[in-house]
């Protein structure tokens, strides 16, 4: 029984992933995704007690597949801040354009207060960690970090924007761009 529920909330988790896709925040509806599904109207919320409530759960099911690629990409850069940094944030780049169904998640929009934005901006957050491992490395001012800082989340961030709005393309080419940005600013120590 456990694994059907489970394999239910996937189900709907994709579902509002879709829908999400399609209507953006604002048309965002748990009877549409009932209806996506084929299950009545009342069968979402056996499992989640709102809207509010399935949208977290989207969203930790896309940080959950965030997390698996990022630690994969840190065990392999070892100890070398430069590299995590810079792999970490290509690797954010990589995982949107290999999941362009994810990209309206990463995007989301909506209330404006501290913990949602946190929760929702896991990626870009994720850099930053990066970013401040980084910087206990090297002897940057507060001026420089700021500088650096906003580079790189702007490019993170400006990259998924432009991915999502179809600017730029989701393929390795886009991918390597952004990692030949980042290891150019990288070498201006």
């Amino acid at each position: 029984m456990r694994r059907a529920s489970e394999a239910t909330k996937e189900k709907f988790i994709v579902a509002a992933i879709r829908e999400l896709n399609e209507s953006g925040i604002s048309g965002f509806s748990v009877r549409h995704i009932a209806e996506i599904c084929g299950v009545s109207y009342g069968a979402p919320y056996k499992h989640y007690k709102g809207k509010h409530d399935l949208l977290r759960a989207v969203i930790d099911y896309v940080n959950k597949q965030w997390f698996r690629t990022r630690d994969a990409v840190l065990d392999r850069c070892g100890s070398n801040p430069r590299r995590a940094l810079i792999e970490c944030a290509t690797a954010c780049i990589r995982f949107l354009c290999t999941h362009p169904e994810y990209q309206a998640v990463f995007l989301l929009g909506g209330p404006k207060d501290a913990e949602k934005t946190m929760y929702r901006g896991r990626l870009v957050f994720l850099v930053q960690a990066q970013l401040d491992r980084y910087f206990s490395s090297v002897s940057y001012d507060e001026t420089e970090r700021q500088k650096k800082t906003f580079l790189v989340r702007s490019l993170v961030c400006g990259a998924a924007q432009m991915l999502a709005a179809g600017e730029l393309p989701s393929s390795e080419e886009t991918v390597q761009m952004v990692h030949k940005c980042l290891e150019r600013e990288f070498d201006l120590v």
